[in-house]
């Protein structure tokens, strides 16, 4: 999942270095649009992938983008190269921004649950059936009880990669941020 992201956020900067190179007004009105659309991710849309909401709005925006990046008439064959890369670097941004969007309600299949669950009794039983002093049982018991845990809290955690505290985080989208507002 957090291979998606970054996949994501570094096409992301890839159009915004074509565009800069696109002539003015076009440049700074995509440079602009394509600024704003990160805030969204990180200031709106990630929250409510942390809640396990779709996020509303980006759709719009890249809608937006497209379409002043289609009223561009390249005028020499240097702009025509540029314009046809930063086509394509649109398509595969759309794209890693479609896997993480699906990503968002992405979980452990229920069969892996019903497989602890089956494994958790199992140790349970058999840490049961075996016949020892009753305090090596409970360290026994206990050590294992623990392991089992643990091991179902990171299940639960993991479960949905981007809801929660344990969660992929929008690091990416705010370094790509960090370099867009420094290079003007």
């Amino acid at each position: 999942m957090n291979d998606h992201v970054a996949e994501e956020s570094a096409a992301l900067m890839a159009l915004y270095r074509n565009v800069s190179l696109y002539p003015q007004p076009y440049r700074a009105d995509l440079q602009q649009r394509i600024k704003d659309y990160t805030r969204f991710v990180i200031d709106q849309a990630w929250p409510a992938q942390r809640r396990g909401k779709l996020p509303q709005g980006s759709v719009q925006m890249m809608d937006e983008f497209q379409q002043v990046l289609a009223q561009f008439e390249p005028t020499t064959k240097g702009q025509e190269i540029i314009h046809a890369q930063t086509l394509s670097d649109y398509s595969d941004m759309i794209i890693l921004r479609r896997l993480r969007i699906n990503d968002i309600k992405t979980g452990i299949p229920g069969v892996m649950w019903y497989v602890v669950g089956v494994g958790a009794i199992i140790n349970t039983l058999l840490v049961l059936s075996l016949r020892m002093r009753f305090d090596i049982h409970l360290l026994i018991g206990g050590a294992v009880s623990f392991f089992v845990g643990v091991v179902i809290f990171m299940i639960a955690a993991m479960d949905h990669p981007f809801r929660g505290d344990v969660s992929v985080g929008p690091d990416a989208f705010e370094l790509i941020y960090t370099t867009m507002t420094d290079t003007g």
